[in-house]
């Protein structure tokens, strides 16, 4: 699926960190993941990523903690259609580093 976003952007102290990512939307026959990049690199992946298979749309979230290196780091929800009738809405990508 050629959509992407949104997309949030933060700065990671010296040291570096962590952040809580929550995925959320409503989704049919499709993938919703994440990825980071900048100063941290995380690919989006199937093992990090809301999954609907059926038919039915349905609304859900899921949360993952990721480490992060210093520095400016962009999260960007990316997406994955099984077939040609794969769908995301209502979607919402929310990092909170800790």
């Amino acid at each position: 699926m050629a959509t992407v976003g949104p997309t949030v952007v933060i700065t990671t102290p010296t040291g570096g960190g962590h952040a809580l990512v929550i995925i959320n939307a409503s989704v049919t026959t499709a993938f919703m993941s994440f990825q980071v990049t900048g100063a941290t690199a995380i690919s989006p992946a199937d093992t990090m990523a809301l999954v609907r298979g059926g038919t039915t749309t349905a609304q859900d979230c899921a949360s993952y903690l990721v480490t992060l290196n210093a520095g400016t780091n962009t999260f960007t929800a990316k997406y994955k259609g099984n077939t040609a009738q794969g769908t995301v809405a209502n979607r919402s990508l929310i990092v909170i580093p800790y």
